[in-house]
């Protein structure tokens, strides 16, 4: 539904075709200004959105990193405890060990002793005595 409009002179046609220049660019302008609006909201959640989504994919790895770390942990202190009842065990072993040798370099002397003794007493040789 167009109007018509009838001007009296060419001033005021130019007139009114400015006037209406000057709205039709400010109507424009706000449209523009709208849509831009718009568009940087668009792009601004979708920025945050690939923000969140790679977010949650480091999180993940870091997750993932932690658990492996908290298996690795596990596995270290088992192993420590073994190491540990070992080493006990090994000392317990090497004093065994050295008690063995000592009893044996004793009864060396004992069984050296117990064949003199044996010896004098199988014997009627006299000159024994002196050896003991």
């Amino acid at each position: 539904d167009a109007m018509v409009h009838v001007w009296d002179n060419p001033a005021d046609k130019l007139k009114s075709i400015l006037d209406t220049s000057e709205d039709t660019m400010a109507e424009q302008s706000v449209r523009l200004v709208e849509a831009s609006a718009d568009t940087i909201a668009r792009s601004v959640k979708q920025a945050v959105q690939e923000a969140e989504e790679r977010f949650e994919v480091e999180r993940d790895g870091y997750r993932q990193h932690v658990e492996n770390m908290r298996v690795q942990l596990t596995e270290a202190e088992q192993m420590q405890s073994k190491l540990s009842f070992q080493n006990d065990f090994l000392k317990e072993q090497l004093r065994e060990s050295e008690m063995a040798r000592e009893r044996s370099a004793k009864a060396h002397h004992v069984e050296y002793l117990k064949n003199i003794t044996v010896k004098y007493l199988e014997s009627d040789d006299p000159t024994l005595l002196r050896a003991l």
